[in-house]
């Protein structure tokens, strides 16, 4: 067949605009976001609900949220937060730009509601979110409109606690908390601070909660509660609004803020709480608390003779047991401290290493080891003793071939004194009249050393240098203000909340500590109420607070050579 040319140019005409309206339809079907332009970052805004915010008689069982722009829920499981809690949630659904709220749950007469959904709902591009988002009704013909405000910190290092539970009860009971689910709920923001609004009047007794499972219930002994000794009664203040984070602002109330402090109740029973093989020969068991007289027996053969060497450590709660041969394969204790109930315990004794593979046992240690006080640094601190800790107790120690060089006068000496200061002989302190700004070297000849396993050491040297007292820097804090009845101990802390100095037993009004490494510090005080020397807790069910602790509010910057004086007014 002969196609004539015109009849084909026609064709070929009718072939491209068919191509080009299905490329055209496909194109309008695939949308996409206009390129370019700035970040969206303005999170949706409220505009309406229906029913509206703080309607009364409520009586329905769906609430409308609508925004301005599409939104969706994120994390709803974590922020919602109802007050009074339901006993069953509420169904929350994504509408477009509208939340649909179903509430399930049959809800008390004369009672105002509040939705409180955090910060779970964003915008579906960016994810930008409406901070702070709440929803209240009235179930009855007022809204009430009381607030309460306070803040909750840690009752030991005094940090603010943020996402924590603060509940209201209206029985006084002590045991509400741990058997009612609350009449009012709120949580804190990150800095802390928590505020209540739209309650009724009257009293409540007030706990805070860290709830870790959820029930809205205190679990002693393994959440941290905080409690106020007086009932909480709310007040009348306006809301003057909220931050850039959603932080609700109160003004012209009277009263001063609530101050909670959260604290973890002890457990006063004693537990082993590991229990293993440290090295060839060497049993470690670590104790909740402090031992204060233990016993551990040997369930076997082994109770008929010296079993081992032990050593507590400075506070008394893990103590180290190096076995005497014959060691069986398997170990069975009994442990009993301060004559309480036994405890049993079974040990493989053989030792795995990761170097021989796995299920083969470490090979006995052929030479004794040590380690130096500044093996890590390679620093003596001036304010510090050298000492040298034995892998193993020793059965001698030949002090006498113990060399210092010293680096700078090309000096060898023998110490001042070398003096084993532990029952099992492990730990030495080398005295000697360190200059300041010098290297040293103290070496300890080949076989000096012997410890119970019959092993030798190796020829060991222990290079250090020690430092200069213009490295240094000191603080002194003038303490100013009523004296407290209980006694202070007085913690310097570093950036990383350890304690570096302590001083218990102040007299005066002057507070040194010297010897201080470049760095921030605060300063941390303990009224020991029990004048035992630490810190405790508290006991919810016998109203007894945690002892109070006060943190002074500057940071304190020590620098070299310098010497720091500030005043703390209790």
């Amino acid at each position: 067949m002969i196609v004539k040319k015109a009849d084909f140019h026609n064709r070929l005409i009718k072939i491209s605009a068919l191509l080009f309206l299905m490329t055209a339809s496909v194109s309008c079907a695939i949308q996409q976001a206009p390129g370019g332009g700035p970040k969206d970052e303005k999170p949706p805004q409220f505009i309406g609900s229906e029913p509206g915010i703080n309607t009364v008689n409520f009586s329905g069982k769906k609430i409308m949220l609508t925004f301005n722009e599409y939104v969706k829920l994120k994390n709803i499981e974590k922020f919602l937060l109802i007050s009074p809690p339901l006993n069953q949630q509420p169904d929350i659904r994504e509408a477009g730009k509208s939340l649909q709220i179903k509430i399930k749950d049959t809800l008390r007469d004369n009672t105002t509601y509040k939705f409180y959904l955090g910060d779970a709902i964003v915008d579906i591009t960016e994810g930008n979110a409406v901070r702070n988002f709440s929803y209240a009704f009235s179930t009855g013909p007022v809204i009430d409109s009381l607030t309460l405000q306070g803040k909750v910190t840690g009752a030991g290092d005094l940090e603010p606690k943020k996402d924590v539970f603060v509940m209201l009860y209206r029985s006084t009971a002590d045991s509400a908390p741990m058997l009612d689910r609350p009449d009012y709920v709120t949580r804190t923001y990150d800095n802390g601070d928590f505020v209540f609004t739209n309650l009724a009047a009257g009293k409540y007794r007030i706990v805070s909660i860290k709830d870790l499972n959820g029930d809205y219930k205190y679990s002693p002994g393994t959440e941290e509660i905080a409690f106020d000794d007086s009932l909480a009664e709310p007040e009348y203040a306006v809301i003057a609004g909220q931050d850039s984070v959603g932080r609700i602002a109160l003004s012209g109330g009277l009263k001063k803020p609530l101050e909670l402090r959260l604290f973890t109740e002890p457990d006063s029973a004693q537990r082993i709480l590991k229990s293993n093989m440290i090295t060839q020969n060497q049993l470690q068991l670590v104790f909740r608390y402090p031992t204060r007289n233990l016993q551990l027996i040997p369930l076997g053969a082994d109770n008929q003779r010296r079993w081992d060497f032990r050593e507590f450590s400075s506070h008394n709660d893990t103590v180290q047991c190096w076995l005497i041969p014959p060691v069986s394969d398997t170990l069975r204790l009994q442990v009993i401290d301060n004559g309480n109930k036994p405890d049993t315990i079974t040990l493989a004794t053989a030792v795995k290493s990761k170097e021989s593979g796995r299920g083969k046992n470490t090979p006995q240690r052929e030479t004794l080891s040590f380690v130096s006080s500044v093996s890590q640094s390679r620093i003596l601190e001036l304010n510090r003793p050298f000492f040298i800790t034995a892998s193993s107790p020793l059965v001698s120690l030949d002090t006498s071939l113990i060399l210092i060089i010293n680096a700078a006068a090309h000096d060898t000496a023998k110490p001042q004194s070398a003096v084993r200061v532990d029952s099992i002989g492990r730990n030495i302190i080398i005295r000697h009249p360190w200059a300041e700004g010098n290297d040293y070297q103290i070496l300890l000849p080949k076989g000096a050393a012997t410890d119970i396993y019959n092993q030798t050491n190796d020829s060991l040297t222990f290079a250090f240098k020690v430092r200069t007292k213009e490295e240094y820097g000191l603080i002194r804090i003038r303490l100013d203000g009523e004296k407290l009845t209980e006694p202070l101990i007085f913690q310097l802390l570093n950036e990383k909340g350890i304690v570096v100095a302590e001083k218990k037993d102040v007299t005066g009004n002057l507070l040194v500590f010297d010897y201080l490494l470049p760095g921030k510090y605060r300063m941390r005080a303990i009224a020991d109420a029990n004048r035992n020397g630490k810190w405790d807790s508290g006991l919810y069910l016998k109203h007894q607070q945690p002892e109070l602790t006060f943190l002074l509010p500057k940071v304190l910057e020590v620098r070299s050579n310098w010497e720091l004086e500030e005043s703390w007014t209790f």
